[in-house]
């Protein structure tokens, strides 16, 4: 197909029509464009191991279709690196593919720092973009969201400037979906920012993606039911263009999973999150990070619909599977210990609550180091379990941690007020009460708007009779 193209683009350029002529031109520039990412995703294939050909060969998906290159409005591409630096403007696109596999969040975050220097040397914009980009994901991956903010702000800006459609619409996307992680209050300018730049590049996997980013911003706002329809709709669009077992419809039944459990569905839910387990066995095998993820999040909507003796089995197994194959250091080990620990609260169990809490904060810590945002939910979960156990002034510090940590950068709108809830909750049972009345009415304003955190909200007026309704 793309030789055809390419040689039909090739005729129209030396139309007499100056038009025509720079129309086929700038199709046919889009063509080599699209043929050299597929190229560089595939260079050395033989010498990769199975996953990251899997990898590779989900990439492909992303690339914008030589059809996309031969309709009336055609994306603008980078012109290439000059000749003398052409090799090394290579050889470190293919380091930050490598370094994009690595899921220490420091070590990720020191390999793209160092190629820093050399970047700004070259001078070339377009791989200046493509650096940025790598240095936000290192960020949010690392819980510093404002820092992946202002990375993707200049991501955005230097591929505008080289005339890089894709990266430009690739930027857009991820704002938007770090600004739904911080809850910013500007999300419907940088919802439409992202749906300009993916209109304009006309990708349709791009398209699919800008759908499920503003889904999940519809989650968090409490419109579960148009999230589900938006993600069912995302589904749609990738599926067909999809190969095999695609790594991005795994995690668009795990979103569809949440969306359904946001909405009180867990019956659905629990079809969602079979529907991708299924397939990440099928892609993974039984004991590969991403399937016992989806695994986990399986096990969370057993604990949801009360069947809390298979969840434990579930989370468990899956904790220690996590443990067992990428060691204490690791994102997904504190998110499934920190699920055991909720799973205790649910059995009203706050010694083993605490203890997983423990063990969550251990792995979040070296992970992400000791003052991450990241370590905000195992940290509330943890000033939960503290004052089930008659703890408060623990359970103060413990929120109060997690507030410093959110300082940083929030990772969902509910982070902040769940944990200033049981601030408020801890303050008023040490004695605090004129700060813990204050905090928990303004907080509970808040909280009133999430529909998520109503469980939340009936404790918090629990403990403070007489706050306003409203």
């Amino acid at each position: 197909t793309t030789i055809a193209l390419r040689a039909q683009a090739c005729r129209a350029a030396r139309s007499d029509d100056p038009a025509v002529a720079a129309q086929a031109l700038r199709q046919r520039l889009c063509l080599e464009q699209t043929w050299l990412e597929t190229d560089a995703n595939l260079v050395g294939l033989a010498a990769r191991t199975p996953a990251l050909v899997r990898d590779a060969v989900d990439d492909l998906v992303t690339i914008l279709p030589p059809t996309g290159c031969t309709g009336a409005h055609v994306p603008s591409v980078p012109a290439p690196p000059a000749p003398a630096i052409a090799a090394r403007v290579r050889a470190i696109d293919a380091r930050l593919r490598e370094i994009a596999t690595v899921l220490a969040p420091l070590t990720r975050l020191a390999e793209v720092r160092a190629l820093g220097a050399e970047v700004g040397a070259l001078g070339d914009g377009a791989l200046a973009s493509r650096w940025h980009s790598a240095l936000a994901s290192a960020l949010m991956l690392g819980g510093d969201t404002a820092g992946a903010l202002a990375e993707l702000e200049q991501t955005a800006r230097l591929a505008e400037a080289a005339g890089d459609d894709d990266g430009h619409a690739r930027a857009m996307l991820d704002r938007l979906r770090v600004g739904f992680s911080r809850g910013d209050g500007d999300l419907e300018r940088l919802r439409a920012d992202a749906e300009a730049a993916a209109q304009r590049l006309g990708n349709p996997a791009i398209d699919a993606e800008v759908a499920l980013g503003v889904a999940l911003m519809q989650v968090s706002r409490g419109d579960a039911a148009t999230a589900r329809r938006a993600i069912e709709g995302a589904l749609a669009r990738y599926e067909p263009i999809a190969i095999d077992a695609h790594a991005r419809i795994i995690a668009m039944w795990q979103n569809l999973g949440g969306a359904c459990q946001a909405m009180g569905d867990l019956d659905a839910a629990q079809r969602a999150f079979d529907r991708g387990l299924a397939l990440a066995h099928a892609r993974w095998g039984d004991d590969h990070p991403e399937t016992l993820e989806l695994r986990g999040a399986r096990a969370t909507n057993l604990m949801y619909r009360g069947d809390l003796a298979a969840a434990e089995r579930e989370l468990v197994a899956v904790a220690a599977g996590l443990t067992r194959q990428l060691g204490l250091a690791s994102p997904t080990v504190m998110q499934a210990r920190a699920y055991l620990c909720e799973l205790a609260l649910e059995r009203r169990d706050p010694a083993r609550a605490l203890a997983a809490c423990r063990d969550a904060l251990a792995s979040g810590e070296a992970a992400f180091g000791a003052d991450s945002p990241q370590l905000g939910w195992p940290l509330t979960l943890q000033a939960q379990a503290q004052l089930a156990s008659g703890a408060p002034a623990d359970a103060v510090r413990s929120a109060e941690r997690a507030l410093a940590g959110y300082a940083h950068g929030t990772l969902a709108p509910t982070d902040i007020p769940l944990a200033q809830a049981y601030l408020a909750i801890a303050l008023d049972r040490t004695g605090a009460r004129d700060r813990a009345r204050a905090l928990a009415g303004s907080v509970a304003r808040t909280l009133a708007s999430m529909p998520d955190l109503a469980a939340t909200l009936a404790e918090l007026r629990a403990q403070f009779p007489g706050l306003p309704s409203e």
